[in-house]
């Protein structure tokens, strides 16, 4: 169905709903796409950027050595989970399909010094050959590409996981319009299968509306607990309501950093039937369904941990995006050892100097000129903040560059195209 059909069908009722719940929302406060104010005045599905030479320090230097993409068809209303992760946690991925059947796009992380790839690049590749096809024989559709460092690493946070450079690419490899931006230790709700059969969620997020799914977690890390994450990503919203009775789940975070999910309002998805509008609050980091056409890249100074998702996420109220919690789809939290990254940050210096990146962050979005730095643009056009200098403010600046929606579309799709590619400019021959 094209968007224009699909859109006609909401405005007239003609709504198949997540076939796990009935559900009764009213959707006509977002029937008509609203007026988004932007930073600088520009479109927000051009929001993308390119740091200026002298910057290109500050990001994650990757180098893509394979590329595995789904041979499976697409429908229009498809949803592709987003999500990256280091090669030692590739278990995480496999659990994540146990209860997601669609359309995933993930980017791999193996942290091997240049020089010494050799034998191990060679048993990577060939276990991701392996793990690519056991996924595509009937748990999900996989797209998956495999980087590796080049040069060498940031000199403001060395050795770190370049956690946001990889949910970049992994945003550009994704091949359906409708994207939800997952961490990769997550199990999600079987319901989200069936949701993605529907025509609004493609409606909703067209107009600047996130979706949010509410994310939970087990209260401690024992077997129990365990099999309850399992349990209730298989049964539903109902059999989440039981384990949270028990006391096995609670919300994501709650006694961790609770400003990260509080604003989902837990209470009232307890009991809710329908969609619901929260309101954003400073910290707010849920996991989120959005446009393809409109999400901005996340900013790739931010690596190993703090502030990554929270940058993303407030910049894009900025743009303009507003909130709308979904009442039955989930996701739980599956339990393992905190990284590596956040002892390192917790231990030095780093928290500090990331914190401080991140006000900048924000002291640019209150000034209306922040673009997230990034390897990705159509584009460049430097210029000075009080923060730091060489950065991209928008696009307007460039000749000849036409500032239209569906160039920002066109451009995404020829990015997706040459992650994709085994023969793109930063494809390592092995």
């Amino acid at each position: 169905m094209s968007r224009s059909k699909t859109a006609d069908c909401v405005r007239a009722g003609i709504i198949i709903w997540c076939t796990c719940h009935s559900v009764n929302a009213t959707l006509s406060r977002y029937n008509s796409k609203p007026d988004l104010p932007q930073p600088g005045g520009q479109s927000m599905s051009a929001a993308v950027s390119q740091p200026a030479p002298a910057c290109e320090a500050w990001l994650p230097d990757l180098m893509k050595i394979k590329a595995w993409k789904s041979s499976a068809s697409k429908c229009q209303t498809d949803i592709t989970v987003v999500t990256q992760l280091s090669f030692d946690r590739l278990d995480m991925l496999v659990r994540l399909c146990t209860t997601w059947h669609g359309w995933v796009s993930a980017a791999v992380y193996l942290p091997l010094d240049p020089q010494s790839y050799g034998a191990h690049l060679h048993a990577a590749v060939t276990q991701l050959d392996q793990l690519h096809a056991d996924l595509e024989s009937g748990q999900c559709k996989l797209d998956m590409m495999l980087y590796v460092p080049q040069g060498p690493p940031p000199p403001t946070h060395p050795a770190m996981h370049p956690l946001n450079a990889l949910r970049n690419r992994a945003i550009a490899a994704a091949q359906t319009e409708v994207l939800f931006l997952l961490d990769v230790d997550f199990m999600v709700s079987s319901c989200l299968n069936e949701l993605q059969h529907s025509g609004w969620v493609h409606s909703v997020v067209s107009q600047g509306v996130l979706v949010v799914i509410p994310a939970f977690e087990p209260v401690s890390n024992d077997l129990t607990s365990q099999q309850a994450v399992t349990r209730s990503c298989t049964g539903g919203k109902a059999e989440a309501l039981a384990e949270i009775g028990q006391g096995l789940l609670q919300p994501f975070h709650v006694n961790r950093f609770e400003a990260g999910h509080s604003a989902t309002d837990f209470p009232r998805w307890l009991v809710a039937d329908d969609l619901y509008t929260a309101q954003y609050a400073v910290g707010f980091e849920p996991y989120v369904l959005v446009s393809k056409a409109l999400v901005p890249w996340y900013d790739e100074r931010f690596t190993g941990y703090l502030e990554d998702k929270v940058v993303h996420i407030q910049h894009m109220v900025h743009m303009g995006f507003s909130f709308a919690v979904h009442p039955e789809v989930f996701v739980v939290h599956y339990p393992h050892e905190d990284s590596k990254d956040q002892g390192l940050v917790k231990a030095t210096g780093l928290m500090q100097q990331i914190q401080a990146m991140g006000d900048a962050a924000r002291h640019e979005m209150a000034a209306g000129v922040y673009l997230p730095p990034t390897k990705f643009a159509p584009c460049s056009a430097p210029y000075q903040t009080p923060a730091h200098t060489g950065f991209v403010r928008d696009c307007t600046d460039a000749p000849g560059f036409k500032q239209t929606g569906d160039h920002a579309v066109s451009h995404r799709r020829r990015i997706a195209a040459d992650v994709l590619s085994d023969t793109s400019p930063d494809a390592h021959a092995i």
